[in-house]
């Protein structure tokens, strides 16, 4: 299609005619790809209306004409709360126009501006009920089969009542070199596309569910997650998912992060499959702070100050309700985690103390932390030690076992073991004399040779060095041939010549104290901590006070070496 020089459609304007004998038009609000925005009044209804109507131009356009026209019938298909309604749809000398509800109040954007310039930080929970209420909306119109295919600040409009309306259902993605040459001024940011948009591949549903994650990211960081300087930079980013993940250590809460991160999945399928999954995944998170995300926003509006505070307190008090679940099981990482978090969020409020507070209530959980860290300590202590007590028990039942005196078969004398032995007085037959124990007899015969050769061969006879067989013993049952025992393989030591050469020491030192973490796994707390063995290698270093900003970094341990660390939380 031709272009339109950017001169003519700026002459194109209806202000102050009357539209199909009814519509009386006022004044431009802003132009489009396709179509102009102005406001007016019915004059029938006595009301104020958004009159879009398309560029005269385009009649010819067949295929615009179509567009514009679905969008007509999508609106009135929707007919949703949280949608903007469709109250007619007529033309003027041959020029189609839809009479719209009209929102008076500001976008999404704007509101943002406004109120971020104010208090300096984003609300993380009125923007958690922004992008619930708009996913809400976009669910309806994937209820019913329709994409919006251009989710973003732009289009979400609200009222000076806060009530909140999606607009502009269709006309999204029209080629956007055309739109860019046909209105000679920016169409949008692109940073909310999703990568489907840029691949012209399949647009369905998990599209949408894509450019929600990132109106989410922006509410809550006040940055789309795939800005850049330039509009080739932007879409590139979101071609290759470049973008920085919300870090938890910032007062977000982990569950928030991980929406997001599901959200922004380069796959599709690896996204929440539409708005609906997405809308119950945020409603179950907001009943920790809100049953009624419209009432809470509708006061937002009114009173923004009072009702952001009393929100944080309600969600501190969910995290601290988490964060007594996460110690009583044990979790201590994640109970630290949620600590900060209430500080964080509670630091430079003025208020006194009430439930929710989170400086006394995180106190309140450090001072429990630390208590059950010292009694899991403990416990871990008795542990071992019932551990150690029944390897050495188990091991000295092994030593009672086995035989006393076990020795391997001479020529010349007779060993037996102990279970053969017998400890009772035999008499000889022939003499009538008694008969010492074999053990006995088998030491006299070792220490005395001549001993010996004095004993009657009637009473003991050793024949045959070679088979060491005994004959004419008075015992009651044949004594077997004896077999040596091996002896029991005394414990294992732990053996530290290997791992010296496989180990390095950190030497930490830091101000104020802090709690100390390696690969994620509590060490202790610093000044009682002052050096650790490592293997050697890289280790993630993570510092915490409660009070101040974490400090974490990648170390890298030699070996038979240490690394000192000195570290100020307090800059």
């Amino acid at each position: 299609m031709t272009a339109i020089p950017i001169k003519l459609i700026r002459m194109n304007t209806f202000e102050g005619q009357l539209l199909a004998n009814r519509y009386l038009i006022k004044k431009e609000l802003g132009r489009g790809g396709m179509a102009i925005i102005y406001t007016g009044t019915d004059t029938i209804l006595k009301r104020e209306i958004a009159v879009k109507i398309l560029y005269p131009q385009f009649i010819s356009d067949s295929s615009l004409l179509q567009r514009f026209v679905n969008e007509a019938r999508i609106i009135a298909e929707l007919n949703y709360k949280n949608i903007v309604s469709l109250y007619d749809i007529s033309e003027h000398e041959g020029v189609p126009f839809l009479i719209l509800e009209y929102v008076h109040g500001e976008d999404l954007r704007r509101l943002y501006d406004r109120l971020y310039d104010k208090v300096k930080k984003p609300s993380l929970e009125i923007a958690l009920i922004i992008a619930y209420i708009v996913c809400d909306a976009v669910a309806h119109a994937h209820a019913h089969g329709i994409v919006h295919r251009d989710i973003k600040p732009e289009n979400v409009l609200i009222s000076g009542h806060g009530d909140m309306k999606i607009t502009d259902f269709g006309l999204a993605h029209i080629l956007t070199d055309t739109r860019i040459t046909i209105t000679g001024a920016a169409i949008g940011s692109p940073e909310f596309m999703s990568p489907e948009h840029i691949n012209s591949s399949n647009i369905n549903a998990a599209s949408d569910v894509f450019s929600l994650g990132s109106l989410l990211y922006w509410l809550i960081t006040g940055a789309s997650p795939f800005y850049a300087d330039n509009t080739m930079s932007i879409l590139n980013n979101i071609s290759r998912n470049n973008y920085k993940p919300i870090s938890t250590g910032t007062g977000i809460d982990d569950w928030i992060a991980g929406i997001i991160h599901t959200c922004l999945q380069p796959k599709p399928e690896d996204r929440y499959e539409d708005a609906s999954r997405l809308s119950a995944v945020l409603n179950d998170a907001l009943h920790g702070f809100t049953s009624d995300p419209y009432g809470a926003f509708h006061a937002y509006i009114h009173e923004p100050d009072k009702t952001a505070l009393e929100l944080l307190r309600k969600h501190n008090s969910m995290r601290y309700n988490n964060a007594v679940s996460y110690i009583k099981s044990n979790r201590f990482e994640k109970a630290l985690s949620t600590i900060g978090i209430m500080l964080e969020t509670n630091s430079g409020q003025d208020a006194q103390p009430t439930k929710g507070d989170g400086n006394s209530d995180a106190v309140k959980l450090l001072k429990a932390l630390k208590y059950s860290r010292y009694k899991r300590w403990a416990y871990s202590a008795v542990e071992v030690i019932f551990v150690i007590l029944a390897v050495m028990l188990m091991a000295r039942e092994e030593y009672i076992e086995a035989p006393a005196r076990l020795r391997v078969l001479q020529p010349g004398h007779v060993n037996i073991t102990r279970n053969q032995a017998t400890h009772q007085l035999s008499k000889n037959v022939i003499t009538g004399n008694e008969i010492p124990p074999l053990s006995t007899r088998g030491t006299e015969s070792q220490s005395n040779p001549e001993a010996d050769s004095r004993k009657s061969p009637r009473s003991l006879a050793i024949h045959d060095d070679k088979k060491n067989v005994l004959q004419n013993l008075p015992l009651t049952n044949p004594m077997p041939k004896p077999v040596p025992i091996p002896l029991p393989k005394p414990l294992p030591k732990i053996v530290q010549q290997q791992a010296k050469t496989d180990t390095g020491n950190l030497e930490l030192i830091t101000y104020p104290w802090a709690m100390v973490f390696i690969d994620g796994k509590y060490a202790g707390e610093t000044p009682r901590l002052k050096t650790l063995s490592l293997s050697t290698g890289k280790h993630e270093l993570y510092i915490m006070n409660p009070y101040l900003k974490p400090f974490s970094e990648t170390i890298t341990i030699h070996a038979d070496q240490t690394f000192t660390k000195r570290i100020n939380l307090n800059e």
